[in-house]
């Protein structure tokens, strides 16, 4: 990515490194040493009994944040609560990608959402 940079750096305003997307399946405790989870939590100052209402605030903190960028940019927010919609079997890849042909975009702007 380095060359891209380098080449297009007048036109870059920032650039966000790391994975579009992880999906596992199945168990993969073994990925992690025992009390990571709670390692996890303790540096958020989050207790287990708490834990389920942090992440949902924190979902719903995210999803907000979405619904703003989208409204600011003028496209529609749409929320897909699994990899797969059930109605279509489509990817959400292939959503976007159908959306984005259908309304002739072919760029797009990403905004970091802060701490």
């Amino acid at each position: 990515m380095g060359i891209f940079t380098e080449l297009h750096q007048e036109s870059i305003l920032g650039v966000v490194e790391g994975f579009d997307r992880l999906i596992f399946k199945g168990h993969f405790n073994s990925m992690f040493p025992k009390g990571a989870f709670d390692y996890y939590l303790h540096q958020r100052g989050v207790l287990l009994k708490d834990a389920k209402g942090s992440f949902e605030k924190e979902t719903g903190r995210i999803i907000e944040h979405a619904k703003h960028a989208a409204d600011q940019s003028g496209r529609p927010f749409i929320y897909l609560e699994s990899a797969h919609t059930h109605a279509s079997g489509k990817s959400k890849e292939d959503m976007a990608r159908s959306i984005a042909e259908q309304d002739g975009v072919r760029t797009y702007a990403l905004t970091l959402l802060e701490n």
